[in-house]
């Protein structure tokens, strides 16, 4: 019996990783369409998934498929963290900046 290649091609979106992670373990191909390379899709008269899945479809056929770099798992968790301590450190100087104020009379013992 022979196996058959299931190959899956996406364009980034808020959540695309856990999808791409699960095929690639069952044995699919993924792809991952570059947003730039893709950006003339949003020009066309008729917008609907199933247009972009035909011609996404199309151009990994053709071998134009403008590709993203997909990064390793431990790769994108690194990432998640340097974006988690990206938003603690502005939340942390937002209240800092907010809290100035409220102190007038303790100088810049606090500041």
């Amino acid at each position: 019996m022979r196996r058959r290649v299931c190959t899956f091609t996406a364009w980034r979106s808020v959540s695309w990783y856990w999808v791409a992670d699960a095929l690639a373990e069952l044995g699919a191909h993924v792809h991952l369409a570059h947003p730039l390379g893709v950006k003339p899709f949003s020009y066309r008269r008729v917008k609907n998934d199933e247009r972009d899945a035909a011609d996404l479809a199309d151009l990994l056929r053709m071998g134009r498929l403008p590709e993203a770099w997909i990064a390793p798992p431990a790769t994108r968790e690194l990432r998640e963290l340097v974006r988690h301590q990206e938003k603690l450190v502005g939340l942390r100087s937002n209240l800092s900046v907010r809290s100035t104020p409220c102190w007038p009379g303790l100088g810049s013992r606090y500041r």
